[in-house]
């Protein structure tokens, strides 16, 4: 028997999910919104995030310069609850940083929607998401993702042609999962399910 004629379990559902981001990634284009733009206004490495505010204590916020960031990584971690999402970014170095997203900092329509970030979203995509620094009840230091509105535009009524700057924003749409293991920063083989169990 020929095994390629007979994909298994595995190669069937990554080719389903292949065919749904590249669904999306298409309706995005459609919708006018580019999934591979060619600048985003990052401010911030990740890391430059973690030495400048790792002396955070918890549920304490980033005041002064350099206090709003923008920054880019790769979605390894994604917990969408009601009104609020987590996300884990992480650099090309291994370095990693929470977002969190509120139903209540973003529009309530358009594309950096709470709603259109649940739709669009998947695991592997590279995110930009900008926002205040700081760190969460549990002391996990965060960017509390918020966008930078025209001037006089109050958040509840705002639309994708009111934002000078998006709260987030799918900086390359991947259109393959991410593999079921990596190397974490301590140089360890884990999986993608154990990664989410530890965050």
């Amino acid at each position: 028997m020929n095994d390629s004629a007979n994909p298994t379990q595995s190669e069937s559902t990554a080719g389903e999910q292949f065919q749904v981001r590249a669904s999306k990634r298409e309706r995005l284009r459609e919708e006018g919104w580019e999934p591979y733009p060619v600048s985003l206004p990052i401010t911030s490495t990740i890391a430059e995030v973690r030495e400048n505010f790792g002396h955070l204590e918890a549920g304490e916020m980033a005041e002064g310069d350099g206090s709003i960031v923008g920054v880019a990584g790769r979605v390894i971690f994604l917990r969408n609850t009601g009104k609020l999402c987590f996300v884990t970014l992480q650099d090309g170095a291994g370095t990693t940083l929470q977002a969190m997203l509120s139903a209540k900092a973003l529009p309530a329509e358009g594309h950096s929607s709470l709603a259109a970030f649940k739709t669009d979203v998947d695991l592997g995509d590279h995110l930009f998401v900008h926002g205040q620094v700081g760190t969460s009840r549990r002391g996990e230091l965060s960017v509390f993702a918020a966008p930078e509105l025209r001037e006089g535009v109050d958040v509840a009524e705002a639309g994708d042609d009111d934002l000078l700057i998006p709260a987030w924003r799918i900086a390359s749409k991947a259109l393959r999962p991410l593999p079921k293991t990596w190397t974490n920063e301590a140089g360890e083989q884990v999986s993608l399910s154990e990664e989410a169990r530890s965050s």
